[in-house]
C-alpha cells in the first residue's frame, strides 16, 4: 500500500509539473493558462495529502483488493514521458489538451480500478475528494476542448 501511496503522489507533482510546463512553454490563452494552473495547484494538493496518507502506520490506513501495482507505474513513466517531450519540444496546443485530458481520464481509471477500501473515513473522504477533484478537470478541460474544436470549424 505505501508504495501505491508513493507512486501515486510522484504521478500527481510530475503531472502538476507538466501543467506548469505548458502555461510556461506553449502558446494559449488565458482561460487555458488559468485551467492548467488551477490543475497544477490541485495536483501539489493531491500530492500533499497522499504522501501525508503513506506516513501513517500501513496497518491502520487502508486494505487494497489486488491492487494494480503495475499500470501504475506504466502510468508513472507516461507522465515522466509527456514531462521530458515538454521540456525539450513545443507542443501544439491542441496535443496539450489531448495530453492533459488523456492524464486525467488515466489516473483517475486508476484510482476506481485499484479498489482502495480505507477503513477510516478521514482517509475515504480524502480520496473521494481527489477523484472529485479529478472529476473537476475533466470536466474543464473537456468544455475547453469543445470550444476548441467548435473555433476550428
Amino acid at each position: 500500500m505505501r508504495n501505491f501511496l508513493t507512486t501515486s503522489a510522484a504521478i500527481e507533482k510530475t503531472i502538476a509539473a507538466i501543467y506548469r510546463r505548458f502555461v510556461e512553454t506553449i502558446p494559449c490563452d488565458g482561460e487555458l493558462k488559468a485551467i492548467w494552473m488551477r490543475m497544477a495547484k490541485d495536483e501539489d494538493q493531491h500530492a500533499m495529502e497522499i504522501n501525508f496518507a503513506a506516513r501513517l502506520p500501513h496497518e491502520g490506513i487502508s486494505k487494497v483488493k489486488e491492487m494494480p501495482q503495475a499500470r501504475l507505474e506504466q502510468l508513472f513513466d507516461f507522465t515522466k514521458r509527456i514531462l521530458d517531450q515538454a521540456r525539450t519540444s513545443t507542443i501544439p496546443v491542441k496535443t496539450a489538451v489531448d495530453l492533459t485530458l488523456k492524464l486525467e481520464e488515466e489516473f483517475l481509471a486508476v484510482h476506481i480500478a485499484s479498489s482502495v477500501a480505507f477503513e477510516t473515513e478521514t482517509m475515504r473522504k480524502m480520496f473521494q475528494s481527489i477523484g472529485q477533484s479529478e472529476e473537476e478537470h475533466c470536466r474543464a478541460i473537456r468544455e475547453y476542448s469543445h470550444g476548441l474544436s467548435q473555433n476550428a470549424l
